[in-house]
């Protein structure tokens, strides 16, 4: 076990925002069962004033959570390497905590996009008085609350399997990973210059599928918007293996140290926070872009405001999109201005 206040901090963030959200849900059960906005009965009035003090609490609970998150991201790129024997980067740390440390950070992450998309929905159903999106969104915080349980679960026992007196090899599992040199000088048997190409492609089509939302009227149909968010999950994924396994070497200088953690360290700018942060953003944004349209689209009077939640979401699109490239291609440049060649294997 780390005993960091910085963990020990991101824990006790956690049971509190698991505790808001078990509260948040019991009144979101009650919600599911007895809501009905036709009526003016004592019994709806009140449920009325739960489902008040359950957005309070689940919204207390989201920011508790992203805080968390937040801690233990930054603890395990720059603080908790100091306190484990080999551990120079995020990936020792992970490595002490076992497959407990991947779920844990995989669970947290779904909690935080349901909540999310769940915050987006509260503020959307906010726009008519009869609240009718009120059941949904309920729905959504049940759906949340287990998920909230296993991640703290899991966050407890990736701290427990931390051994500060058992070394680690860090780098020596991203070198490992290579067999031969052909395996070291590609990605999944595939040339850098197919990833390249790929992801380049990709994102001008995310750029254009990005402004055609961005300027569509509301009587659009969906298609734009699905082709969006699809084209976003294929374009995350890809963005982030070309990142990692290429245009990493850029940042850390040196060829096949394929390590994502890395790109957190002080000592590369921690440039990892905006760029994994943009590939947060798009998947995130290009999911309610066609999420929130379709949820509604039975109902005429909501679906203009979810057409224009769409719209302010292939904005931000466009906008982590620029930022993913910018931060991506400026070290090539620099580089090949600076040296006159490449890196590359």
């Amino acid at each position: 076990m780390i005993w960091h206040p910085l963990q020990l901090t991101a824990l006790a963030a956690l049971f509190i925002g698991l505790l808001l959200l078990t509260a948040a849900a019991v009144k979101a059960f009650r919600i599911v069962i007895g809501w009905n906005p036709a009526s003016a009965d004592r019994a709806q009035i009140s449920l009325e004033i739960e489902a008040e003090a359950a957005v309070v609490m689940a919204r207390w609970a989201l920011w508790i959570t992203l805080f968390s998150i937040v801690l233990m991201i930054l603890g395990i790129t720059n603080v908790f390497p100091a306190l484990i024997p080999g551990a120079m980067c995020g990936t020792g740390v992970m490595q002490a905590m076992s497959p407990a440390g991947t779920g844990f950070l995989i669970l947290n992450f779904i909690l935080l996009g349901i909540l999310l998309f769940w915050n987006t929905l509260e503020k959307l159903g906010r726009r008519r008085p009869d609240y009718p999106l009120a059941r949904l969104g309920a729905r959504l915080l049940l759906l949340a609350l287990p998920v909230a349980a296993l991640a703290f679960v899991q966050s407890v026992s990736a701290a427990f399997e931390v051994d500060t007196h058992r070394p680690v090899d860090c780098c020596a599992i991203v070198y490992d990973q290579y067999r031969t040199l052909s395996e070291a000088q590609s990605v999944s048997g595939l040339s850098d210059g197919f990833w390249l190409t790929a992801w380049g492609s990709l994102s001008i089509l995310l750029l254009f599928l990005g402004l055609l939302v961005r300027r569509s009227a509301t009587a659009l149909t969906l298609k734009w918007n699905g082709l969006l968010a699809a084209t976003a999950a294929i374009w995350v994924p890809v963005a982030a293996i070309t990142l990692t396994d290429i245009l990493s070497a850029y940042h850390y200088g040196v060829l096949q140290h394929r390590c994502p953690w890395c790109l957190f360290l002080l000592q590369h700018r921690a440039v990892g926070f905006p760029l994994f942060g943009a590939l947060a953003v798009i998947g995130f944004e290009s999911l309610t872009a066609f999420l929130l349209p379709a949820v509604v689209k039975n109902d005429p009077q909501m679906l203009p405001s979810a057409f224009d939640r769409s719209r302010i979401a292939a904005g931000r699109i466009i906008v982590a999109l620029f930022v993913f490239l910018i931060l991506t291609a400026l070290p090539p440049l620099f580089w090949q201005l600076r040296f006159s060649v490449w890196i590359d294997g």
